[in-house]
């Protein structure tokens, strides 16, 4: 994820190296070496447990697997001793970094067809009123269009629509339109159509025939429910939100490190040994 103004690395290193001369005239090289692997593990942690509790302050009821973005991994979990080298991590999981990475940075970021989103060629909004109206289909509890809405439309645009669904359409076509001066693809809804007992007569001009047929009646008119748009913005909201998590984490340092420091006194102290 791009927009981070601070060297999380280089600022844990610098103060950790300041505790190193004392823990190593006092105690030892290895329980320096433990005490940084127990702090890194706690400033890694203490990034990714504030970012998950700051998410719904943040974004609009945020999903589980938005939340599930930040994640933490120990230097002193199971079978990753401290010989190895002292390191822990913070990230970021893929797939939900795509989509967060839009909310980071300095400025509004700009997403473009092909990005991320419904379909890949566009962007595409859901008329979620017509949605709910001609097809049932209502956002779910975080307010996002549920999954396999956007795949469903597209087969019933290209022709093949489950004649068992139930609701006030005709089934889907897909068109270009005019909103507000803008052309815009879009999926549009196709009311039902019956037919009334009053009849008009056509003429087919290539037979010359005339015929009497019954004039169509339509239980609504068309109605958008998807529109594409050449771009969407998004307002870096969670810059601040992780430079403060980042900076409570770093400010947390030095007592985590005095607080080391005390234990390993202490147990030295207790057992008689250095």
């Amino acid at each position: 994820m791009a927009g981070f103004d601070i060297d999380l690395t280089t600022d844990i290193t610098d103060r950790l190296t300041t505790w190193a001369e004392q823990f190593i005239s006092e105690t030892s090289f290895r329980r320096y070496q433990r005490a940084c692997a127990f702090v890194m593990d706690e400033t890694a942690k203490h990034v990714a447990v504030s970012m998950r509790q700051v998410l719904p302050s943040v974004l609009d009821r945020p999903t589980e697997w938005s939340k599930r973005a930040f994640q933490y991994r120990r230097a002193l979990g199971k079978g990753r001793g401290v010989s190895a080298g002292v390191y822990s991590e913070f990230y970021v999981l893929p797939n939900q970094s795509v989509v967060l990475k839009y909310l980071m940075g300095m400025s509004q970021n700009v997403r473009l067809p092909g990005d991320v989103g419904l379909a890949q060629d566009r962007i595409y909004l859901p008329a979620y009123d017509n949605l709910a109206k001609t097809q049932g289909i209502r956002p779910n509890a975080q307010g996002n269009l549920p999954g396999g809405v956007m795949a469903r439309l597209n087969r019933e645009a290209e022709g093949n629509r489950n004649k068992r669904r139930k609701g006030d359409s005709g089934g889907v076509f897909k068109k270009e339109v005019t909103i507000n001066g803008v052309t815009s693809m879009a999926y549009i809804n196709r009311p039902k159509r019956t037919y009334s007992n009053e009849t008009h007569i056509i003429h087919n001009k290539r037979t010359g025939r005339f015929y009497e047929v019954r004039k169509p009646k339509y239980s609504d008119r068309p109605r958008i429910l998807m529109f594409s748009v050449p771009k969407a913005t998004y307002d870096p909201v969670l810059q601040a939100p992780w430079d403060n998590s980042v900076r409570e984490a770093l400010d947390a340092i030095p007592e985590r490190m005095a607080s080391e420091m005390q234990s390993a006194l202490a147990y030295m102290a207790a057992t008689g040994r250095r």
